[in-house]
Order: structure tokens, then sequence, then C-alpha cells
């Protein structure tokens, strides 16, 4: 397969699975929070989110942890968010230049966080509102957010 077309399926697998979590746990997260019961899922519905809420918080929480190979400039030059997101986005999309690595780095981590912290909010604030699956994205949010934060914040790459 030439190298381009596997650059481009793999940055839309990478957004796809992206798209769909947003899809799924935003049409959870924006009713719950304007204060109506979100509308039931199907069986496979749940299955697939439970999938893409674990292949977007496992790409965030392993992506977080990687070195970046030959960084154009030194990572002791660059801030932690910035060397990390970098990180991030090399390990979701290794063949890409370092602009679009960070790019989709930055958009993976930003959505997964802001998630993250609403579906929790919504958990344990609106409790009575928020579906079981939504609360499951809660509580394996606080779990990642450990190994996420201890990447973060370990020594630069």
């Amino acid at each position: 397969m030439p190298a381009v077309v596997r650059q481009w399926l793999t940055i839309g697998i990478a957004l796809i699975a992206l798209l769909g979590f947003v899809y799924f746990f935003g049409g959870l997260v924006v009713p719950v929070l304007s204060g109506v019961k979100p509308s039931t899922l199907t069986t496979d519905q749940i299955s697939l989110a439970m999938i893409l809420s674990g292949l977007v918080g496992g790409i965030v929480s392993a992506g977080f942890g990687q070195k970046v190979q030959n960084p154009p400039t030194p990572p002791g030059n660059g801030n932690r968010f910035s060397v990390n997101v970098r990180a991030l986005g090399a390990f979701v999309l290794p063949d890409f230049k370092f602009t679009i690595q960070e790019l989709v780095g930055g958009i993976y981590a930003i959505v997964y966080v802001v998630l993250g912290v609403l579906a929790i909010y919504c958990a344990y604030f609106q409790a009575g509102l928020a579906p079981d699956l939504l609360k499951n994205l809660a509580n394996v949010t606080l779990g990642l957010f450990i190994a996420i934060l201890t990447a973060f914040f370990s020594p630069t790459q």
C-alpha cells in the first residue's frame, strides 16, 4: 500500500473514532447539563460507545507516555503541554509531520479531558439524569486521569 494512502487511512480512522466518541458522549452530556434525561441508546450503540471510550481514552493515556522521536526543536525548550501533545500526536499518527501530529494530539487530549470532566460532573452532580454509560465514562476517566497525569508530569521526553 502506498505511504500516502496509509497516511490518509490512519488519519481518517483516528478522526472517525474521535468523532464517534464525541457523538455518543456529547449526545449524553448535553441533555444532562440541560436538565433533561438523554434518549436511551440501543445495546449495539452502547457497545460501540464503550469501545470508542476505551479506544480514545487508551490512546490519550498511552500517547502521553510516549517519547518524541527526532523533535524539530529540543523538548526542553517547549512547555510540558506541547511536548506531551506532540508525543500523543506521534503515537496516533506516527508517519505525519509534527504540525499535524500536534494538531491531532491536541484535539484528542482536549476532547477527552473536556468530555471526561463533564461526564464526571454529570455522574456525581446530576446522577439522577446521567445514564449508566455516562457514569461508566466518568469512572473510567477518573482512573485514566491517574495514568494521564502521571505521564504528563513525568520528566519531559
